[in-house]
Formats: structure tokens, C-alpha cells, sequence
């Protein structure tokens, strides 16, 4: 993808157990829209992740190891159907909250959301994503909204 090299930092909560993750991606704005993309590594599995943040919604594909597309829109539930190594597993996405707002050259967002399992809650998950370019420092100050 074309675009800036961005610093991503994605700052993720799930029932409690905080994830932190810094990475190296591409970033594009286009028609309204922030358009990330970079590859996840973990472990030993690679997953190329697509991000298209909008004003009101985000969009999400997972490709390579991990497989799925994701659609985080508070005034609609999504069935995602996830793919991984493991198996695969249909989930309903409900999105609580998101926001997408830019601050000079960073984009931040923060989205919170449910996922169902066969009608059961199986997770309550907050995810906070900062994009700033690689020169700046992307401290935890810069993950609050």
C-alpha cells in the first residue's frame, strides 16, 4: 500500500489482561477515511490487518494466518466469521463505542465492544489505537481521548 510509514500503537483490553503492541504501518487518508495497513507477528504466524476508519464506524480484514473481516458500527451487531490455525468460530461483533478523531498528525481511536459466541458473551474488549508518525514520541499520554 502506498502512503506514510506510521508508528501504530494499539493499546488493548480483554475481560482485564491488557495487551500492548507497537508496530510499523502504512497510512493513507482517503474519501473521509483513515486507511491503515501493517502486519501483525505473533508468535510465529503473520497476519496482514487492513484498518478503514471512519467517522462513525471501522472496518477491520485479517489475512494470512488469522483470517476475518470485522465491522465495528454502534448501530449494528456483525457475525464475523474468524479463521485461525486453531479452528474457526462464527462471532457477533457489538460495538458499545467508537471514535475516530485526528489531533494534528496523529489518528486516534477508541473502540469498545462484545463478542458473542452462540449467543453467550465470550469477551468484553476495549481497543485504543494511536497512529503517529515514526519522529514523535507515541507515549501512553497520547492513548487517552
Amino acid at each position: 500500500m502506498a502512503g506514510k510509514e506510521m508508528t501504530v500503537t494499539l493499546h488493548m483490553t480483554q475481560d482485564g489482561e491488557e495487551i500492548r503492541q507497537t508496530v510499523t504501518g502504512r497510512y493513507i487518508e482517503k474519501d473521509g477515511e483513515h486507511i491503515l495497513s501493517y502486519t501483525d507477528h505473533t508468535g510465529n504466524m503473520h497476519t496482514r490487518v487492513i484498518m478503514r476508519m471512519g467517522p462513525d464506524r471501522m472496518r477491520m480484514k485479517r489475512i494470512g494466518a488469522l483470517r476475518s473481516e470485522w465491522l465495528f458500527d454502534p448501530s449494528e451487531p456483525y457475525l464475523v466469521d474468524y479463521r485461525s490455525p486453531y479452528g474457526d468460530m462464527l462471532l457477533e461483533v457489538r460495538t458499545k463505542l467508537y471514535r475516530c478523531r485526528r489531533d494534528g498528525t496523529r489518528v486516534r481511536v477508541h473502540l469498545e465492544y462484545e463478542l458473542y459466541q452462540e449467543k453467550t458473551r465470550a469477551a468484553v474488549n476495549v481497543m485504543r489505537i494511536t497512529l503517529a508518525p515514526p519522529d514523535e514520541k507515541n507515549d501512553q499520554k497520547t492513548l487517552d481521548f
